[in-house]
């Protein structure tokens, strides 16, 4: 295992370890003690969000190796208390430096946050087993500065306006219509999905981005019901749903030469679709097994 020790080192230094954000662009706290200018290596950890309203992302980002181009994950303790692993996502950057992000969930990494207000040192290890880096950051002045998170990237769950309700699946016609002979029409709302893949037909890169970015994706299953618009440029909202809870988010999207659909939001993973009889469905395809999510329907 690798070590890299940053912060208890930096002297005067050390009483702003922890910084907001403020500026134009992304707002919230980060904690980058050696500078990023040059050849130096560096190491940062940032929560932010793009604007006020906006779901935080957790970011790493550092001069050095990539640890691989799929999800890592990052196992932070404080003070030497039991670690609590987050699942970041490979975002390429410019040449020998690293990022990767993963969407800031408050129920899950909350009491995670008040840890690094209130302790001393933070240990990141990065990755698992011999390869896995661990880089140790202070958290001088980390209370003052996610304290201002509250301003700086309110809840966006707390402040968001009531959801639409789900839109309700596309139901095919299931034969001529009694009263007239002919056949029945499809009903309004949402299509099933253009192209008209064969079962079994993987799409590619190209069939990903002709028929499903800029338009409204969703999809149910036994763990509940999802909805998702990947934007063209790289971002994504959508709203999960489960019972009579619902969820909106917001993340990111990349989209791989194999035609794997890769985001990051609340979680992350790699996706793809495949024709199936009933229409096109969506998998999961970075757990080792493909695990069927459901049948997609696509807004027009």
């Amino acid at each position: 295992m690798f070590l890299f020790h940053i912060g208890a080192s930096a002297g005067a230094a050390g009483a702003q370890d922890w910084q907001q954000l403020t500026g134009p662009g992304r707002q919230g706290v980060e904690s980058c003690p050696l500078p990023r200018d040059g050849r130096d290596a560096f190491f940062c950890l940032s929560l932010t969000c793009p604007h006020p309203g906006r779901a935080m992302d957790w970011t790493v980002t550092y001069r050095g190796t990539a640890l691989g181009d799929g999800e890592l994950p990052v196992a932070i303790s404080v003070d030497h208390g039991a670690p609590q692993v987050i699942r970041l996502g490979y975002r390429p950057g410019p040449e020998g430096v690293q990022s990767y992000v993963g969407g800031f969930d408050r129920k899950a990494h909350g009491l995670l946050l008040t840890r690094l207000a209130q302790g001393l040192n933070a240990e990141l290890v990065l990755g698992e087993g011999a390869g896995a880096v661990t880089h140790r950051l202070g958290l001088a002045g980390s209370h003052r500065a996610i304290t201002a998170l509250d301003d700086l990237c309110p809840d966006p769950i707390a402040h968001a306006p009531a959801e639409a309700p789900m839109a309700a699946p596309y139901a095919a016609p299931t034969g001529p219509d009694p009263r007239t002979g002919q056949a029945e029409s499809p009903k309004p709302g949402i299509l099933p999905y253009p192209g008209g893949y064969p079962p079994g037909h993987v799409l590619s890169a190209a069939d990903v981005r002709a028929t499903l970015i800029g338009h409204e994706l969703s999809w149910s299953n036994s763990g509940g019901a999802s909805r998702m618009l990947f934007r063209a440029d790289g971002q994504l909202t959508g709203l999960s749903q489960n019972g009579e809870s619902a969820r909106p988010f917001t993340g990111h999207w990349q989209l791989r030469e194999d035609g794997q659909l890769c985001w990051t939001t609340h979680a992350s993973g790699c996706f793809r679709f495949r024709g199936a009889a009933d229409g096109l469905h969506v998998l999961r395809s970075d757990g080792g097994r493909a695990l069927d999510l459901g049948r997609v329907s696509i807004a027009p």
